[in-house]
């Protein structure tokens, strides 16, 4: 079994004048046959965003892709970004890293109907983009259109409470495992120690011991 790493440290760009867009460099480095079904491809990705169209095509591709898949935001992933981001089901970010999302941007010259038109479309990317935030949501956000609006910075911690994932502390997964410290797994060590040396002789159950020995295994 075959892991691939790929790194997207820069903006997402389409191809200009000749030169390779975000998807040409991604198909070259990681071309879609040299991972199998039994292989694992892993993304970091640190972006501040950019063209929404080829994040899209981007997305596209990671999607074909059969094996296992995992992407890693360390740093920031922004704007255009967050359509990779959120196209994998296997979702870590960093302690200290920042995802943001705002409406669709755009420039345009022309007389007012040019100007109508930009904004029809910016308009339905936005309609688009706000359904496909809801669907990831795994927390209710009553007024998500409002904070998107003024663009909405999550960090670490707030990313994982509204979109789920792993989040990555000093390089180890503290989320979506046990917290050796949570008051559910003290009390339930507190019921296992009164219920082990109830009417016993014998040596008393450690729960200190315990949970340190616990703490190396995962």
């Amino acid at each position: 079994m075959a892991k691939k790493e790929l790194y997207i440290n820069y903006d997402i760009e389409g191809t200009f004048w000749g030169e390779a867009g975000t998807l040409d460099k991604i198909r070259k480095e990681v071309p879609k046959e040299s991972l199998t079904v039994d292989d694992e491809l892993h993304v970091i990705i640190n972006t501040c965003g950019g063209d929404i169209f080829e994040a899209i095509s981007v997305r596209d591709y990671f999607k074909s892709f059969t094996c296992k898949k995992s992407i890693t935001v360390s740093g920031i992933c922004a704007s255009a970004g967050t359509e990779i981001l959120l196209a994998f089901e296997n979702r870590n970010t960093t302690k200290g890293s920042f995802v943001m999302f705002h409406p669709a941007m755009s420039g345009v010259w022309g007389n007012r109907y040019e100007m109508q038109k930009k904004a029809t479309l910016l308009e339905q990317i936005d309609n688009e983009f706000i359904a496909n935030y809801k669907n990831k949501l795994i927390t209710k956000v009553d007024n998500l259109e409002d904070l998107i609006k003024n663009e909405w910075w999550l960090n670490a911690d707030d990313f994982v409470k509204h979109f789920g994932g792993n989040l990555i502390e000093d390089k180890k997964e503290i989320t979506n495992k046990i917290k050796i410290n949570n008051t559910m797994f003290k009390e339930t060590m507190k019921k296992f120690e009164q219920l082990s040396n109830s009417g016993s002789n014998k040596k008393s159950f450690n729960v200190e011991k315990f949970k340190n020995a616990f703490i190396k295994l995962t």
